[in-house]
């Protein structure tokens, strides 16, 4: 996994919080670099975002949804 402190919104890296450091939980060591707080304006654009989405997954039938959840869990 590619760490870069960014946050994934719309296929895009956002980073406009404050920034903090990470440990590793599995070895109690630092993570390489910072990451950034997410704010409101990106939890607003990531919920815009994910609203527009439903509007066309909504229209989707049974056999098209599961692909993508297939899709998803193999990923």
């Amino acid at each position: 996994m590619n760490l870069h402190g960014m946050n994934p919104i719309g296929g895009q890296q956002s980073g406009q919080g404050e920034t903090f450091s990470a440990i590793d939980p599995s070895t109690s060591q630092p993570l390489p670099g910072t990451f950034h707080e997410g704010t409101a304006d990106e939890a607003d654009r990531a919920l815009k975002l994910a609203f527009e989405a439903f509007q066309t997954f909504r229209k989707t039938d049974n056999k098209t949804r599961a692909a993508l959840l297939d899709a998803i869990a193999t990923s």
